[in-house]
């Protein structure tokens, strides 16, 4: 191999924030299942030019496109997009973590949530076109982190390729004619989504679910009606709120995981 392929750009443990480089080389020396997914800021920045006597070109780098032929097969990584304020190494991404999978994406914290919503949006389709735009790629998006996807799958006019789980997503406002549970949170850009359904513009996922409880004011009935629209098939769950119970996302995670292994 050339000198000059054996750069931080093109070792398996470098991460790409943005137009920055990170190495992860520490981070993936611990076991999937007793990672804790910090900030990417928390990553050393490196120079895409540098290298190092630790490269390695089968790495295993939090958005690494795809397994290089002949390497150690490694926990498949989801994308993962929280709610509001959540982060990756709790709730659900523990749960990934559990069943096998690695876990990456990104959390409305710290530098990604002080970016603002078209950046962060910018972002995500980015990260979705870079590193997980294959028909075995995973995705799965909470509450805001659903409406960060389908904004990013909007941005980027083509439907996503892999496989997507939205959990209770936030959709803006689409139906609104339920005087009992009128949506008072109002999320950024909230008639963009409707008015790109409404006109058939919204370029549908291929393989996307939707799971939304029957009680939840903040994504039912308008993820009910936004799937409608674009002939998506929603799942209600009765009785649930916002926050689906443990078990039925427990069921949706092992399914997922058999899917995998089959």
């Amino acid at each position: 191999m050339k000198k000059t392929d054996s750069t931080c750009s093109n070792c398996g443990f470098h991460i790409k924030d943005g137009k920055a480089i990170r190495c992860g080389f520490d981070y993936f020396q611990v076991p999937a299942s007793q990672r804790l997914t910090p900030k990417l800021t928390s990553f050393p920045e490196v120079a895409s030019s540098h290298s190092c006597p630790r490269w390695d070109p089968n790495g295993a780098s939090v958005l690494k496109q795809s397994v290089e032929s002949g390497a150690p097969q490694r926990p498949e990584t989801v994308y993962y997009l929280p709610g509001w304020g959540g982060l990756i190494s709790k709730g659900l991404g523990q749960a990934l973590l559990d069943i096998g999978y690695d876990v990456t994406g990104r959390e409305t914290v710290g530098e990604f949530k002080s970016a603002g919503f078209t950046h962060q949006v910018e972002i995500v389709a980015n990260d979705l076109r870079e590193y997980f735009w294959r028909e075995d790629a995973h995705v799965i998006c909470n509450s805001f982190g659903g409406y960060l996807f389908l904004h990013a799958q909007a941005l980027i006019g083509k439907p996503y390729i892999g496989n997507v789980i939205l959990l209770a997503p936030i959709v803006g406002e689409f139906a609104d004619d339920d005087e009992l549970r009128p949506m008072n949170f109002i999320p950024p850009q909230p008639e963009k989504l409707f008015e790109l359904a409404k006109s058939n513009r919204f370029p549908r996922p291929l393989n996307c679910e939707i799971h939304v409880g029957s009680e939840d004011w903040q994504s039912c009935p308008n993820a009910v009606a936004f799937g409608k629209l674009v002939c998506m098939n929603v799942n209600v769950v009765k009785g649930a709120g916002h926050n689906l119970p443990k078990d039925y996302v427990s069921r949706l995670l092992n399914e997922w995981s058999k899917r995998k292994s089959s």
